[in-house]
């Protein structure tokens, strides 16, 4: 559970920035994809960058 609100309920995929999982909102009662970052050293420098594009795309 994270932030006592999203479930979590299973891993669907990987990439480059980390792992997406399908997840549950308790509150909202849907369906939400959830990505898991993986800290790398090497990707910290435009990770922000990216990962707030990515999310803009998705949106």
């Amino acid at each position: 559970m994270i932030a006592g609100k999203y479930e979590w309920v299973r891993r669907l995929g990987s990439g480059g920035m980390g792992e997406v999982w399908a997840g549950r909102d308790r509150d909202l009662h849907r369906d939400v994809a959830m990505k898991l970052i993986v800290r790398d050293e090497s990707l910290l420098p435009d990770l922000r960058k990216r990962f707030k594009r990515e999310s803009i795309a998705v949106a």
